[in-house]
């Protein structure tokens, strides 16, 4: 009996590659977004801080500065913020790439899978009408 052969093995073998590909470029911008976020994160926490410093300063220059240090990171927040829609944007759309190819992997599998089912089919089939020809032979002798 042939052994099973697949005939779009180089096909599925793409399909794995683009997946692998796509998965990769997803994790990447997942954690360019972790790092955007983290960034947002301790720009504002640096502003909480000044804040709290400076409303219990009772120096007009100290608090003169702080308003603005405070455009400053506001300005810096508001860009960061920027930052992080965007790399937001690039991640979803990374995700629904990678999906896509998934799907397309899956479906060679499945057609993988089919064939191979019909190949054992056929193979049983054969393998019966053997058995079912010996049987004849043995009964007529």
């Amino acid at each position: 009996m042939a052994k099973f052969k697949f005939r779009l093995e180089k096909v599925e073998r793409v399909r794995q590659l683009v997946e692998e590909q796509k998965k990769q470029e997803w994790a990447i911008q997942e954690q360019q977004l972790r790092r955007q976020r983290a960034k947002l994160n301790s720009l504002l926490q640096q502003k909480n801080d000044v804040m709290e410093f400076g409303y219990k300063q009772n120096n007009i220059a100290i608090k003169t500065a702080m308003y603005d240090y405070l455009a400053v990171l506001n300005e810096n927040i508001s860009f960061q913020q920027t930052q992080v829609i965007q790399c937001e944007k690039k991640t979803a759309s990374a995700k629904k790439e990678w999906f896509l190819a998934l799907q397309e992997k899956e479906k060679v599998e499945t057609l993988r899978e089919k064939q191979y089912e019909e190949y054992r089919k056929k193979q049983l089939r054969d393998e019966q009408k053997v058995l079912d020809d010996m049987r004849s032979r043995v009964e007529g002798i």
